[in-house]
């Protein structure tokens, strides 16, 4: 390990090389023409420069000098985010978190870890904010301290990746960067099983639940993987239906022939051009879509998605920030009561008419994701003597928790629960002619 005198001798390297290269590639022309090779090529003459000016930390090896060449290319090349550029390219990191210039960590195999690597300072994690939120046409500053954006590297690491930055006064003690990082290797069910989030009967299942035109919650808490889930979903869709997909920060990526994609809009500095996913919602009913799909439903949106839902447009896909499915429905009656001022009663009318199921994931300590409850929405029931009436479910199918093998490892199966589908599921089955086989949801099987 390197002591603070060489480290802080590295920094300084690599501030005056970097600060040399700059003025380089500026004095060519634009920089934007400026090539991979030209930020090298500038970094070998500026050590070598700088060496014969008796600079002190320059390298002595030419291995030495090509892995800060690289370092100066990561820190200011086109679309370049400094230190964590190994973390974007490595495949088994799904998440970055930056939470100052000396503590970076990275979610790998779902358990997040310390990285080995850090910015100079806060100005330069400041930068590497500037170049992400730039390239997404947005600001981050102190006048807009908070920024969703998607991170747009074409042709690089972790391109769509979606990104949270925060920068003080709303960050107390250093700038913040969030990356979750877009996956392309679990865009499907067969993936899923194949990382141990569902077995193949639930795959094939869920595949019967879109191509009968359930109506589909997913649920789960953060870093669940309630998004690629939905992704995966939608990619049973049929090719030859409409999808129209609503999200704040764009994520899915739906690999069929018509996907139209809309995003909502924040207000500018004056406080206009805001765009609501609840107004994203109405505008969708008019674009003639087989489906609608939410990438989070989290507001006041909540009500036109169900009513979408109960309206012709059978086969939406959402998720909802919830613990469990009752927590889920919990949620959703909340939200609809944002925009809405209709009684207790019929809310829960309206979201058991809507929703047909709820999927839901969870995250164990090993940092693997499972969906650990199938649920389906049967109906409502009115209360007695004037109280409240509830919306019934049933679980379908659950994963059993078999506890942790010596090295830390989650075991367990996915077992149906002996539940079989209500008659309104049952009817959707038939009328979309898709066969559901009565004998898998014999327990144990």
């Amino acid at each position: 390990m390197a002591s603070p005198d060489e480290t802080a001798a590295a920094r300084e390297a690599l501030r005056r090389v970097t600060e040399a290269v700059q003025d380089d590639i500026a004095g060519r022309g634009p920089v934007a023409r400026a090539t991979r090779e030209d930020y090298l090529s500038a970094a070998r003459d500026a050590m070598r420069r700088l060496s014969e000016e008796g600079v002190p930390g320059m390298p002595a090896d030419e291995r030495s000098a090509d892995a800060l060449a690289r370092d100066v290319y990561d820190a200011v090349g086109p679309g370049r985010l400094g230190p964590i550029e190994p973390l974007l390219a490595a495949d088994a990191v799904t998440e970055i978190m930056v939470n100052g210039p000396d503590e970076v960590w990275a979610e790998v195999g779902g358990v997040i870890r310390r990285a080995r690597v850090s910015y100079a300072d806060d100005d330069a994690v400041r930068a590497c904010i500037s170049r992400i939120v730039v390239a997404d046409g947005k600001l981050c500053d102190e006048a807009h301290p908070m920024c969703d954006c998607v991170l747009h590297r074409p042709g690089e690491a972790c391109d769509q990746s979606r990104v949270n930055c925060v920068v003080p006064p709303i960050a107390v003690d250093h700038p913040l960067i969030d990356i979750r990082k877009f996956r392309k290797d679990v865009s499907s069910l067969d993936a899923l099983v194949g990382y141990g989030t569902i077995d193949e009967m639930l795959a094939e299942y869920l595949r019967r639940l879109v191509a009968a035109r359930m109506n589909v919650i997913i649920t789960g808490g953060t870093g669940t993987g309630k998004t690629t889930l939905l992704n995966a979903m939608a990619r049973c869709i049929p090719d030859t239906e409409r999808i129209v997909t609503i999200e704040d920060t764009p994520e899915l990526s739906i690999d069929k022939p018509q996907v139209v994609r809309m995003a909502s809009r924040d207000a500018n500095a004056e406080g206009r051009g805001e765009v609501t996913i609840r107004r994203l919602v109405k505008n969708a009913l008019r674009q003639r879509p087989d489906r609608i799909i939410i990438g989070e439903c989290r507001g006041e949106e909540a009500m036109e998605m169900l009513q979408a839902m109960s309206t012709g447009h059978d086969g939406s896909l959402s998720t909802v920030h919830a613990n469990d499915p009752r927590d889920a429905l919990s949620r959703l009656n909340v939200m609809v009561h944002y925009g809405s001022e209709l009684s207790e009663d019929i809310v829960k009318q309206v979201i058991a008419s809507a929703v047909d199921y709820i999927v839901a994931l969870h995250r164990f300590p090993d940092g693997s994701r499972k969906v650990v409850e199938v649920t389906e929405v049967q109906g409502y029931a009115a209360g007695g003597d004037g109280g409240h009436g509830v919306i019934t479910t049933a679980p379908i199918w659950r994963y059993h928790d078999d506890g942790q093998a010596g090295d830390g490892r989650q075991l367990g199966h996915f077992e149906p629960t002996g539940q079989v589908p209500g008659a309104r599921a049952r009817a959707k089955f038939d009328i979309a002619h898709v066969d559901v086989d009565p004998t898998w949801f014999g327990r144990g099987l």
